[in-house]
């Protein structure tokens, strides 16, 4: 069941967040949100995890930290159990994908692959729809 919607302290310059769920190897799950880390800028792009303790988000990982950077409509989709993959805008330049091993929260940023998705990697992502 769902409870009250409650402010969070995460800071956000009023855009777009994203969030899923993803179910881990050992059978948990996680909520994922993706969302722009500042109170008046769409950079840097960050996220975050939470195991359904309420108001307990739990930093995961920086996608994009350029602070000059216009990271925007980021959205998270689990790819498979473990793996979310977040695909979001990079102003002038077009769409960017990051995935990203949900069960590894080791504070080690180099799990990630960041990076323009061929088109074949669009319709996959497009199809999960």
């Amino acid at each position: 069941s769902w409870s009250s919607a409650e402010r969070t302290q995460l800071p956000n310059p009023n855009s777009k967040i994203g969030m899923t769920s993803c179910r881990l190897p050992d059978g948990g799950s996680s909520l994922v949100l993706a969302y722009n880390h500042s109170t008046n800028r769409r950079a840097p792009l960050h996220l975050v995890t939470s195991s359904g303790v309420q108001g307990k988000w739990r930093h995961a990982a920086v996608v994009e930290a350029d602070p000059e950077g216009n990271f925007a409509y980021p959205t998270p989709i689990e790819w498979r159990a473990g793996v979310v993959k977040v695909a979001y805008t990079v102003w002038g330049e077009g769409l960017r994908v990051a995935t990203f091993c949900v069960g590894d929260q080791g504070g080690d940023d180099s799990r990630f692959h960041v990076g323009v998705p061929s088109k074949e990697e669009v319709k996959r992502i497009l199809a999960g729809c």
